[in-house]
């Protein structure tokens, strides 16, 4: 009887140390229940002993970092925190984040931390899994020299995480697509524009606090990385001077990462769909050619925001902004002195534009306000001799020796700035708002034959209400059969 208990004790603590050292090797769970356990092999045996107990997760932390004191002393320590997920499900939580920014205090205090892993003498990564009570956290630690990997971890009680550890928000998404877009592609500097509602690319209050959130996370995880945006570029900067400084063959929408020499650019888009909102980030090099993306679906209950912003969507029904992606928006390309992507002038601020064409055409300018009021920009006068923009040449309006400016004056808040680029010259319309209104009925836009019906009867004459400017042009463009192609921008006025 003591001989076969002997036997079958033997045989039980070989089973457990081949289960303890695949544990380890694979971060696989440890035998039993949920509970946080601890391993310690010794002269041939195996001990199962609680875990010691941490009160909050900088504690466990500081704990994992005391285990790889020892082999880490006087080296120097890059951290990737790009991909702290739940071993079992390989999903990121807000616990990732929480805990990369634990572990960022806790391997700088010690430690002699790098930026970038070929300064490095070890590349240190964690991952977590998550039982009923417990989350267990693995650190691998690789000595890129021996190229050997070591794992220490740690076990602490859900109760002692905060909060929100493993209910999904916003910043938890921000860091999965902050963990996902960049690449090797991207070097040292960095463009961010902003993301933008998909349909009628406007930026929203959600694009604003989500592009915060997003720019954070990667400055976090990457910081070796320098992030700029327009505000860098368009300060005090003298049109005149960007063209000297820019090339003639320099895409208009890639000016601005050109002047604040980035490497690459990042930007981004957002559709609703349902409860869902599905945002898809870029990488694009210089020249407009897409390195990298990546998507993430978010609920809407997370957004605090305003995803739809009204006033834009109104402009940018009138302006038919959403048509413009059929080619468009490539043959002819607008900017602003403040940049493209979210300019924003206040009271007496003089505002010049950035014109660019694809072939020679002739260029029509047009200010929409947000109660549908428009203004002609170019030409002002009829009489103005028409020329057309030569293909490629980046183009200032107003220039200087044009002896006009468009200054920033009420009514203020959001305006589309609308250009219409033909390859023959078209009349100028009279915009007169008594005139009576065909294109919209009951505020809905006229849609497929109707509307070419419109366009139609408006090529037949020269006074049209404002808000039929759009079809007015298109009506004309047919039936002269001249190429007609359109662009916009979003610009935003304060006192």
């Amino acid at each position: 009887m003591n001989v076969k208990y002997n036997f079958f004790k033997k045989q039980r603590l070989t089973y457990l140390v081949v289960i303890f050292f695949l544990c380890i090797t694979f971060n696989l769970s440890l035998p039993g229940n949920d509970e946080a356990y601890q391993v310690f092999a010794s002269q041939g045996s195996v001990k199962l002993t609680k875990a010691s107990s941490f009160n909050s997760l900088g504690e466990l932390t500081v704990g994992l970092v005391s285990k790889m004191t020892d082999d880490l002393r006087n080296k120097t320590i890059y951290f990737d925190r790009t991909n702290i997920v739940d071993i079992r499900t390989t999903n990121a939580s807000p616990f990732s984040v929480h805990l990369a920014s634990e572990m960022d205090v806790a391997l700088t205090s010690v430690f002699t931390m790098v930026k970038e892993p070929v300064q490095a003498d070890f590349i240190l990564r964690v991952s977590y899994q998550r039982n009923v009570e417990v989350v267990r956290v693995f650190c691998n630690y690789f000595d890129v020299k021996k190229f050997v990997t070591k794992t220490v971890y740690q076990s602490i009680g859900i109760n002692n995480l905060p909060d929100d550890s493993f209910e999904e928000n916003l910043r938890s998404k921000a860091y999965k697509l902050a963990a996902g877009i960049i690449n090797e592609d991207v070097k040292k500097r960095l463009y961010v524009q902003p993301i933008r509602e998909a349909v009628d690319g406007y930026v929203s209050e959600f694009s604003v606090t989500f592009g915060l959130l997003l720019k954070s996370e990667i400055a976090r995880l990457y910081t070796h990385l320098e992030l700029v945006d327009e505000t860098i570029v368009s300060v005090n900067l003298d049109p005149e001077a960007v063209v000297k400084r820019t090339a003639e063959d320099v895409e208009l929408e890639l000016i601005n990462a050109v002047l604040a020499d980035a490497d690459s650019i990042m930007c981004g888009e957002y559709f609703v769909s349902g409860d869902k909102i599905i945002l898809t980030l870029f990488i694009k090099d210089l020249e407009g050619r897409i390195l990298n993306s990546v998507s993430e679906e978010m609920e809407k209950i997370l957004v605090p925001n305003l995803l739809v912003d009204n006033t834009s969507h109104a402009l940018a029904d009138y302006a038919d902004k959403s048509s413009e992606s059929d080619g468009g928006e490539k043959m002819v390309k607008i900017s602003s002195t403040k940049g493209g992507d979210n300019p924003v002038y206040h009271s007496k601020e003089k505002m010049t534009f950035y014109l660019q064409v694809d072939q020679p055409l002739y260029i029509y300018l047009y200010d929409i306000d947000s109660m549908g009021h428009v203004s002609r920009l170019f030409p002002l006068v009829e009489e103005q001799e028409e020329k057309p923009f030569q293909v490629g040449k980046l183009y200032i309006y107003p220039k200087k020796e044009d002896g006009i400016e468009l200054e920033v004056n009420p009514p203020f808040g959001k305006d589309i700035v609308k250009v219409f680029a033909s390859s023959k010259p078209l009349p100028l319309p009279e915009l007169d708002e008594s005139t009576p209104l065909l294109g919209y009925t009951k505020g809905m836009r006229a849609i497929k034959v109707k509307r070419k019906e419109i366009q139609g009867e408006l090529a037949t004459t020269r006074t049209i209400h404002p808000k039929d400017l759009v079809d007015y042009y298109r009506g004309v463009a047919a039936k002269k059969k001249v190429d007609l192609f359109e662009n916009s921008i979003f610009i935003e006025t304060k006192e």
